[in-house]
């Protein structure tokens, strides 16, 4: 089974890639077929030189959108996850009270019995490379006996 499973990675791995690197094959193939109809209606020397010129072009369309598409298979938060990562790290709900963080966030999204921590919908991150793999999160906040906020954290929705 777990063969079955690696498999599954591998070749989801690989469907990404060729996705998107299908505009650069679709691409080569075509210059290289212009180069070869070129190549039989000019000499030798001006052939050389349009062959250079598209290697070269393409080796810098290359190099110029390789970060792009690293980036477009990486993982990638939505602006939900984005916010709430931002308010976690500066911190800045600490010392705020209950009705101060519902008006800011709304009414918290899951009713525990535990009422010295909210907890809110925080976004999800999709990891492209795995197919567009979604994974929650969950933004909590948690009170001291007052009712102040004391911290805060995101983590991973079981």
């Amino acid at each position: 089974m777990q063969i079955l499973g690696v498999i599954l990675v591998v070749l989801m791995f690989c469907y990404s890639f060729l996705v998107i690197l299908l505009p650069y094959i679709v691409g080569i193939i075509l210059s290289t077929i212009i180069i070869l109809l070129i190549k039989r209606k000019i000499e030798e020397r001006k052939y050389i030189k349009i062959k250079n010129t598209v290697i070269v072009i393409w080796v810098g369309i290359f190099l110029i959108s390789s970060p792009l598409w690293f980036n477009y298979i990486s993982a990638r938060p939505d602006d939900t996850y984005i916010e709430m990562k931002k308010m976690n790290d500066n911190k800045s709900l600490i010392g705020l009270s209950k009705e101060q963080i519902e008006e800011l966030l709304g009414e918290k999204t899951d009713k525990y019995k535990d009422e010295d921590v909210y907890y809110y919908s925080a976004g999800t991150i999709t990891d492209y490379i795995t197919g567009g793999h979604r994974k929650l999160y969950i933004f909590e906040v948690y009170f001291d006996e007052n009712d102040i906020v004391k911290s805060t954290s995101i983590c991973e929705s079981p």
